[in-house]
């Protein structure tokens, strides 16, 4: 019984492990690389 759930654990974890490490921070640079270049700045008095 633990081999058959011992094998979907461990492809959890390191999908996660993934998923954290690489996909989420290039997500959220795409995100702030478009949320800078379309803000429109402000002119200064």
């Amino acid at each position: 019984m633990m081999k058959r759930i011992a094998a979907p654990m461990i492809g959890g974890r390191a999908s996660s492990t993934i998923l954290t490490l690489i996909v989420i921070p290039i997500l959220y640079a795409m995100w702030r690389r478009v949320q800078l270049c379309c803000v429109i700045p402000s002119p200064v008095s």
